[in-house]
């Protein structure tokens, strides 16, 4: 019945990835059209691998191909199995000065507390572990609020970091590591 928090739910803010100059990855032509979004995102598998300890992908869309300066987000996730290490990696391929927005929001339940620049301690249960920003200089973060909606028609607040960057195109890293191998 909400057709607004509809559209944010399905919108690019709602969903971890990265918001270049405040547009939708898909468009959303008109806001009563619930159910329709544009076919903007074309999405590339660049590169996969599984093993029995690592899994990565490298993948790209063209959402943002159509601006007026064009750029294509690159995003590669490793994960270690045993180590319980993860790595998330943008990249973006373009040029000129863009404004780019990456949320990360967080689980339910999960605590997060800034320990220095670029450091932050995500707490679940007795389970801690580092969030580390490889490049603190180049991003500005901000620690705040977002709705998380696990099924449709129920909201919940949890805890969510903002990256943005204003200016020249940058990569943002981001490796989640235990606590104790930090």
């Amino acid at each position: 019945a909400d057709w607004q928090a509809r559209n944010w739910f399905r919108g690019t803010e709602a969903h971890n990835s990265p918001m270049i100059d405040g547009a939708e990855i898909n468009r959303m032509p008109r806001p009563e059209w619930l159910w329709y979004l544009a076919d903007d995102a074309q999405p590339e598998i660049r590169q996969w691998s599984t093993s029995a300890d690592v899994d990565m992908l490298c993948a790209a869309h063209s959402g943002y191909r159509r601006l007026a300066q064009p750029v294509t987000p690159v995003r590669c996730v490793l994960l270690e199995k045993s180590a319980h290490r993860l790595i998330v990696a943008d990249g973006f391929e373009g040029e000129g000065e863009h404004d780019v927005r990456i949320t990360h929001t967080f689980a339910p339940g999960i605590a997060v507390e800034a320990m220095q620049a670029g450091v932050w301690r995500l707490k679940a249960g007795d389970t801690s572990f580092r969030m580390i920003l490889s490049a603190p200089d180049d991003w500005d973060a901000e620690l705040g609020n977002a709705s998380f909606s696990p099924s449709y028609g129920v909201r919940l607040e949890t805890a969510a970091l903002l990256f943005r960057r204003q200016g020249t195109l940058r990569p943002l890293v981001v490796a989640v590591i235990p606590d104790r191998d930090a």
